[in-house]
């Protein structure tokens, strides 16, 4: 009954027809999932708007995060393997200290970063493998080079 201005409603705020459907679909979702406990004080087509305003809100703010971090990643100079091949200017010393802090990083991050630059995958291909998304692998992998820079003394 209210799907397709709910729709309507979440496009004027997202202005992408898929994503708007996906926002109305989580938010009949979320009230399914709490069918046994929900109970709107205001009505149902109130509670529904607002779930969809809200969840249509946190997408855009999401979109643009991620959005950020893509950008941020394709600015950021390919690190060299940490393989047996040497990249010209990276001593054996820090090499050993990269490859200490590589073995150190929690499981998630460290399997990243070794896929991105020892196995030269794209973060696409490290999100199917690790069966996640792309954002969560610019994330793993920003937050590892943090690590990385601070262990080599870099800024």
């Amino acid at each position: 009954m209210y799907a397709d201005a709910l729709i309507r409603y979440a496009n004027s705020y997202l202005h992408d027809e898929d994503a708007a459907r996906e926002v109305v679909s989580d938010a009949f979702l979320a009230i399914w999932e709490r069918r046994q406990a929900w109970s709107p004080t205001h009505g149902v087509a109130a509670y529904l708007y607002g779930a969809v305003r809200n969840r249509s809100l946190n997408y855009t703010r999401s979109a643009r995060r991620r959005a950020g971090w893509m950008a941020a990643a394709a600015r950021e100079p390919e690190m060299p393997g940490l393989g047996a091949e040497q990249s010209d200017g990276i001593t054996d010393e820090l090499l050993a200290r990269i490859r200490h802090a590589v073995s150190q990083l929690p499981p998630a991050r460290r399997e990243a970063t070794i896929l991105r630059w020892d196995h030269h995958r794209t973060p696409e291909e490290i999100a199917e493998i690790l069966q996640g998304s792309r954002t969560a692998v610019y994330h793993l992998l920003e937050r590892s080079l943090k690590t990385l820079r601070e262990v080599s003394g870099a800024t």
